[in-house]
This record gives C-alpha cells, sequence and structure tokens, in this order.
C-alpha cells in the first residue's frame, strides 16, 4: 500500500513538472524572438552601413586604371637600297634599321579628386540615416503591436483559466448536492423533480467547460504560433506582477515619440 502510494505521489509530482509555465514576460521575449523582421533589422541596419562608406568614398581619391592593345595587319617598312660596286661597303653594314611591331600596347592610369560636389554628398548621407530610422521606427511599431497582441491573448487566457476552475468548483458542488438529493428521492423526502432540476445545472456547466476548453485551446494556438513554441492547453499561468506606474505624458508607442 505504502509502495502505491508512493509510486502515485511520483506520477504526480513529474505530471506538475511536465507542465509547461506561461509568464507573459517570457511570451513577449520568444515572440520578439520569433519575429521575422527581427532578421531584416540587422540586415538594414548592415546594407545602410555599406551605403554610407560607399557614400564617403566620394571624398577619397578614384583610380582608374586603363589599358589598350592593338595589332596591326600592315606595317610600314623601309628598304635600303644596295650602294654601288665602287663603294667597299653597304648602308645596310652601318646601320639596321628595326622592324615595326605589328602589336601594339598601351596602359594608362587616371587619377580624380572631388573637391566640392555641391553638398551632394553629404546630403545623400543624410537622406541614407533618415531612411534607415524611418524604417527601423516602422519595425519597432510592428513590434510594440506584437507586444500588445501577446498581452491581449495572456489576460485574455488568464481569465478564461479562472473561469475553467470556477466552474470545475462549481460542478463538483452540484454533483456533491446532486448526490444529496437523490438519497433523499431514495427515502421518500425530496422531489425527483428537484434532481432533474440539479441535473440539467450540471448538463450547462459542463457544455460551458466544454466551450471554454475550445477557447483555451485556440489562444494556446496563437501562441504557439508568435512564440515559435509548442505549449499545450494545460500549460500553468504565471499571475503577472504589477505594472510599474507610468506617467500620464510618458510615451510608449514608438510612432508617437
Amino acid at each position: 500500500m505504502k509502495t502505491i502510494l508512493f509510486l502515485s505521489s511520483l506520477i504526480l509530482s513529474f505530471s506538475i513538472a511536465a507542465q509547461d509555465t506561461l509568464s507573459l514576460n517570457q511570451l513577449r521575449i520568444e515572440a520578439e524572438k520569433n519575429y521575422p523582421n527581427l532578421k531584416r533589422k540587422v540586415l538594414l541596419e548592415q546594407t545602410s552601413e555599406e551605403q554610407e562608406k560607399i557614400l564617403r568614398s566620394n571624398y577619397y581619391p578614384q583610380w582608374e586604371l586603363g589599358g589598350l592593345a592593338s595589332w596591326q595587319s600592315d606595317v610600314t617598312t623601309l628598304e635600303i637600297v644596295p650602294t654601288s660596286g665602287n663603294v667597299p661597303f653597304s648602308a645596310a653594314d652601318l646601320f639596321v634599321i628595326p622592324e615595326v611591331s605589328r602589336e601594339n600596347y598601351k596602359i594608362t592610369v587616371d587619377v580624380k579628386q572631388l573637391i566640392w560636389d555641391g553638398g551632394a554628398t553629404r546630403q545623400a548621407r543624410r537622406l541614407e540615416r533618415a531612411s534607415l530610422e524611418t524604417e527601423l521606427s516602422s519595425l519597432d511599431t510592428e513590434r510594440y503591436s506584437i507586444g500588445e497582441t501577446v498581452n491581449t491573448l495572456f489576460f485574455n487566457l488568464l481569465m478564461l483559466q479562472t473561469t475553467e476552475q470556477i466552474l470545475t468548483l462549481t460542478r463538483k458542488e452540484f454533483k456533491t448536492k446532486s448526490k444529496a438529493l437523490q438519497s433523499g428521492i431514495d427515502n421518500g423526502t425530496v422531489a425527483a423533480w428537484n434532481a432533474d432540476a440539479l441535473q440539467a445545472e450540471i448538463l450547462a456547466l459542463e457544455q460551458k467547460q466544454s466551450s471554454n476548453s475550445i477557447k483555451i485551446g485556440a489562444i494556446i494556438e496563437q501562441l504557439n504560433i508568435l512564440t515559435g513554441k509548442t505549449y499545450s492547453k494545460n500549460a500553468i499561468i504565471e499571475f503577472p506582477e504589477p505594472l510599474p506606474k507610468i506617467l500620464p505624458t510618458e510615451i510608449l508607442r514608438p510612432e508617437l515619440k
């Protein structure tokens, strides 16, 4: 008997430990990590940084290396006329006229230095930074919206689970009363219609529990989509800590700052 009780306690403890525990802060962090545009933010920052480097390079000297190769199908030649027999030597003995090459190569190096562009580069850099800030602000707004969605789902889930607990306790209480009524009916002290009315109440509670369970499952599924996790509808909800006091003038929404 002691062994059975020990095993039952062990199984119950393992079952409770195996259940997921959901906290509002945890869900918000997981939803932000799973947010697909988070990677886009990193890409935007990297792209803007590269564009900034390109624009700054306008102030650096520009080197241009050029080359040209040509081949002539025909070249000018100069023939040396042989001297008369009275001259002991010929012109060819005095000098040699080299043959002109049919291949020609030319390499050029051009250096350009920007002196003044009327502020065009500076303005382009300002526009690039402004564009990045606009894109990042838009992403922050979307991320804030996801946080609000998680808040709504979390508190709806908390309310539904509280309702589930109330319905479960009420149904147990009604079933206890039903047994007492049945005992009275068997003894002839209570009319049978009282038990029928109570049974109808129990049936209505079971229907509410079924509907409530479906709603809990739907919210858990939405949270799984947002966080990329696989929480079960039996997850334990951790009641959130009280929110800090916010001054009326403090603005939290990114698009209103």
